[in-house]
């Protein structure tokens, strides 16, 4: 996959001035267009993405063995659209390994928290759904209906 991903901004719109969203822009908080990214991890170990007054946080999952890691952008992010692939693999260079799809094609759902397991990434939905990822691929392998 040749594109990059992580944090952009969305358009403005009649609600108000542009939200940040996860696309395909990059990996890298250096190379983000339109939010501005800071310096600085939460009490969480998240990191922090600014656009106007709103903050936006992602979730950084090292890989072991691996200059990638995973990014888990926050679900409920000002301005996301309902059905949210906010799940992704990073290279080290900022580009993007895969963008994890979504266990169903309900909205809304987007991934809420991500582990590494060995091989796997395990993943759950806002749809209540327990999904092994193939950490090389990010294609799902196993998914379970958790409620």
């Amino acid at each position: 996959m040749d594109s990059t991903c992580c944090m952009n901004a969305s358009p403005a719109s009649a609600d108000g001035p542009s939200r940040p969203v996860a696309t395909e822009s990059t990996c890298t908080s250096s190379a983000l267009t339109g939010v501005q990214a800071e310096n600085r991890l939460n009490s969480h170990n998240e990191e922090v993405f600014i656009s106007g007054r709103d903050e936006v946080t992602a979730r950084k999952l090292a890989i072991a063995g691996s200059s990638d890691f995973i990014q888990l952008v926050s679900y409920d992010a000002v301005g996301a659209p309902k059905h949210f692939e906010n799940l992704s693999r990073c290279a080290a260079s900022g580009e993007t390994v895969w963008v994890a799809q979504l266990p169903t094609r309900s909205e809304p759902d987007a991934h809420t928290n991500a582990q590494i397991e060995g091989t796997r990434v395990i993943a759950w939905s806002w749809s209540c759904y327990r999904a092994e990822l193939n950490i090389e691929s990010g294609s799902i392998e196993n998914s379970i209906f958790t409620k």
